[in-house]
């Protein structure tokens, strides 16, 4: 098994936490349960029980990150697209006035 320093774990959950666990694996080249077990053990969630009742809230709230990072990508699409088109736009405008 291959073994982080620190600086490598919190680097990889502060990013997890500015762009999500997908996306911070395919950067860091990072498994995602390995970045799954820093954040959860960032958390303190890492060996302990999830109480009697609390699990279907903590799958709600996985789907729920899961779904926010499938926005964010979304998102990102979509700004790309219109950069794009501000450049085509640009282009026109220029070939316009000349």
């Amino acid at each position: 098994m291959k073994r982080y320093s620190d600086d490598i774990k919190k680097q990889a959950i502060e990013s997890i936490k500015a762009i999500g666990v997908k996306r911070t694996g395919e950067e860091m080249d990072l498994s995602i349960q390995t970045l799954y077990k820093w954040r959860n053990d960032a958390r303190g969630l890492s060996g302990r029980s999830i109480p009697a009742g609390k699990s279907s809230e903590l799958l709600r709230l996985m789907k729920e990150d899961n779904s926010q990072e499938e926005k964010i990508r979304q998102l990102e699409m979509e700004n790309a697209k219109l950069r794009q088109t501000i450049v085509r736009m640009k282009k026109a405008f220029i070939e316009m006035m000349e």
